[in-house]
């Protein structure tokens, strides 16, 4: 049991009873050191010893800090061992047990070599992650490139590990996240073999959202079984190693600042592109799709903490993702910035933007085509791609009351990121519901901060 102490109750203690504290303290570990080293339990931990018990994109569990609008991580931890487990499994072993007799699991992760890397190690092409949240329109850019049969396009990878931790008593660890994004971008799943077996539990209509080169590679020919062929490692690299080009998208990596090592890595030098959307548009699709519309669309009080703390959690992490983005400067001539609202009222041009920003060149063809048909029909589905874009993405205006769109607007830093990326308040139910009258600044507003600047 290890003791922290406030630093100003610290200075109020005299030296005495300084000295006093640090002896039992320093017992006090060496004790429980001594104990842990008998027992046969102690495994050095490579990351961190522990991990919150958090999952991305899931606040339900957060409390809410209503004086400033935190979310307040729960205190529950999970103790995390990086041992190499064979076949690329993920082994829970049995729980400990802390001084509150909470039973914690010990996860056992795979381990890959550490090795000097060169670029022969990693094919080279671009390497593309586009960072979203849910109900940004990831999905419809993240097409943009799997509509391209010249690019290795994987739709949410990290939705793999957290399937296969959850099923094993665990939570979603993003630094695990980080390190399966930095064996895919080299082309190879030495120690996450699990996703290529993941991938193979898939029905042919499943690949082709997640992995479409994998689709063409192993379904294709067979598109009318009910399965595809076996997605081995084997076959996993030697499509990737073919088409060079990967790009990813994912909506569980909510700290831009964890991608930094694949952009500083030459080998991979990652090309990000970070959605956003007015929160406002957000929430609404969020609740809708998550079937809470009675519960939140109309009356302001029902908002429940998790509605809340996720809403707090988007506009904080976007506000400072693009602050890192813009002025970090190893990340500026790797970092685009990309509003919903644009992609939707002008997709072929987001396009553009896009095949510009990663070295693509122009847009082909048949991506062109793809993005006119999905943009000019409205096709049912809340996961669906195809929308009358123009129109729809101010269609929250006409489903939200005002005193509700009020108090999105002032929950934590929801007003601030309006502010920065050029959404504007509503004033009036009038006002709201006028949907010719715009709320959205042409271009986001230039604002240079230097605070990242070393």
């Amino acid at each position: 049991m290890v003791f922290c102490l406030d630093l100003k109750m610290a200075r109020q203690i005299s030296a005495s009873n300084n000295r006093r504290v640090f002896i039992v303290g320093v017992a006090g570990f060496l004790s429980a050191t001594l104990i842990f080293i008998v027992a046969g339990g102690a495994t050095w931990l490579d990351d961190a010893v522990f991990k919150p018990q958090v999952r991305q994109g899931d606040y339900g569990s957060m409390k809410l800090d209503r004086n400033n609008g935190r979310h307040i991580k729960p205190t529950v931890y999970r103790a995390v061992s990086s041992g190499v487990i064979g076949d690329g499994k993920i082994k829970v072993t049995e729980p400990t047990t802390l001084r509150d007799e909470t039973a914690i699991p010990r996860i056992d992760f795979p381990q890959t070599q550490n090795k000097p890397r060169t670029t022969e190690d990693t094919p080279s092409g671009a390497k593309i992650i586009i960072l979203a949240s849910m109900r940004t329109g990831s999905s419809f850019v993240g097409e943009m490139f799997g509509q391209n049969s010249d690019i290795f396009y994987l739709f949410e990878p990290g939705f793999a590990i957290q399937t296969t931790l959850h099923q094993r008593g665990a939570v979603f660890l993003q630094p695990l996240y980080i390190d399966l994004l930095d064996s895919i971008y080299q082309c190879h799943l030495t120690g996450y073999e699990y996703y290529s077996k993941w991938l193979s539990r898939l029905v042919p209509k499943q690949i082709l959202k997640k992995a479409p080169a994998m689709y063409r590679e192993l379904c294709f020919k067979s598109k009318n079984s009910s399965h595809c062929g076996k997605v081995t490692p084997q076959h996993f690299m030697q499509t990737c190693m073919d088409l060079k080009k990967v790009a990813i998208k994912s909506i569980r990596i909510s700290d831009i600042g964890s991608l930094l090592p694949l952009i500083k890595d030459k080998t991979i030098n990652l090309k990000v592109i970070h959605l956003v959307r007015d929160p406002r548009g957000m929430i609404a699709s969020r609740v809708l799709a998550m079937n809470e519309v009675k519960k939140t669309m109309d009356k302001v009080e029902s908002f429940t903490d998790g509605t809340r703390a996720a809403l707090t959690n988007y506009c904080w992490n976007n506000l400072h993702n693009t602050d890192v983005g813009k002025n970090l400067p190893k990340f500026q001539n790797n970092y685009l910035l990309l509003r919903y609202e644009d992609v939707s009222l002008d997709p072929h041009e987001a396009a553009r933007r896009i095949y510009n920003f990663t070295g693509l060149g122009a847009v082909p063809g048949n991506v062109s085509r793809w993005i006119q048909e999905h943009t000019s029909a409205h096709v049912a589905g809340t996961y669906s791609t195809s929308r009358v874009s123009s129109q729809v993405y101010q269609s929250w205006r006409t489903r939200l009351s005002f005193p509700t769109v009020k108090t999105i607007e002032e929950v934590g830093t929801c007003s601030q990121m309006m502010q920065r990326f050029g959404y504007l308040p509503a004033k009036d139910q009038e006002h709201l519901t006028n949907l010719n009258i715009s709320l959205l600044f042409d271009k986001v507003p230039d604002v240079n901060r230097d605070m990242y600047v070393l």
